[in-house]
């Protein structure tokens, strides 16, 4: 009955109707390969890649009017913590997933840090974070948000990746300087 006020409202065939069926998301499937897969895949390596930014943050970051305050153990935490983000320029994901797990059972220094500072930019939140844990601590932040969703989706900038080597595909400097950028060795042999 539903069905043929779907048909008649819609003006849509059941064949249409099926394929609309298939990108409902709130339907559980057994095995699909289709937009619920891909959503749900990005949307659980957000959530993960999030969380584990949140936890390292929030169990390393030392507030300054706190840092004289904190155990050698904590201040140690927050240097180990401050060079990994200094020297990661290009490996941004392996150096968070190393230092969020070595991190596991690590006591929580502040409770800051939630999933939308990592998620969206606000900037009365940055400047909060700024004024309690320092410039430096601010500008891990805002790399950490921006790598996020790169290191997930694992895109680039094209300008920023390296030059490639020993490829067989030509690139463009090499495709503009030699009109003719295919091997001789692609060609079939002359009798």
């Amino acid at each position: 009955m539903i069905q043929e006020v779907r048909v008649q409202t819609l003006r849509l065939t059941r064949k249409e109707l099926r394929r609309l069926e298939w990108l409902d998301l709130a339907k559980d499937r057994i095995i699909t390969l289709g937009p619920y897969f891909w959503f749900r895949l990005v949307t659980e390596g957000l959530a993960i890649e999030t969380a584990k930014l949140v936890m390292e943050y929030n169990s390393s970051c030392l507030p300054l009017g706190e840092r004289h305050l904190a155990s050698p153990d904590a201040l140690r935490r927050f240097e180990e913590f401050l060079a990994v983000r200094r020297g990661r320029r290009g490996r941004a994901a392996e150096a968070r997933a190393a230092s969020a797990l070595g991190r596991l059972g690590d006591p929580l220094t502040t409770q800051h840090f939630t999933a939308v500072d990592f998620l969206d930019r606000d900037p009365r939140r940055e400047e909060e974070t700024g004024a309690s844990f320092g410039e430096e601590v601010l500008g891990a932040l805002r790399e950490d948000r921006r790598s996020l969703i790169r290191d997930i989706f694992g895109t680039r900038p094209y300008h920023l990746l390296p030059a490639p080597s020993g490829s067989s595909t030509p690139t463009p400097s090499t495709a503009a300087t030699s009109p003719d950028s295919r091997s001789s060795s692609c060609r079939s042999p002359s009798p």
